[in-house]
């Protein structure tokens, strides 16, 4: 497969990290080889351990609507943390 045909991926990523300013390290990602062939459907099932959770996005929306409305309000919300 040609490099030149694959339009939008990028092929080398280089990501400098830095805290408070200072370069603590670098990340380089560097695409060595291309191939192109077929993934088992396998790859793409759901592992029968897996345990799905309510709808955690519509959860975060609620959560995050009471914070700002606590917020807006100046009150603190404490939260406690039950073992399950």
């Amino acid at each position: 497969m040609s490099y030149k045909k694959l339009k939008g991926y990028a092929l080398k990523r280089l990501v400098q990290i830095s805290t408070d300013g200072q370069a603590v390290g670098t990340s380089l990602v560097e695409v060595k080889t291309i191939v192109n062939q077929a993934v088992p459907d396998s790859v793409f099932e759901i592992p029968a351990s897996y345990k799905k959770f309510g709808n955690t996005l519509a959860n975060c929306r609620k959560e995050i609507a009471v914070f700002l409305s606590l917020k807006r309000e100046r009150k603190a919300l404490v939260v406690k943390a039950s073992k399950t």
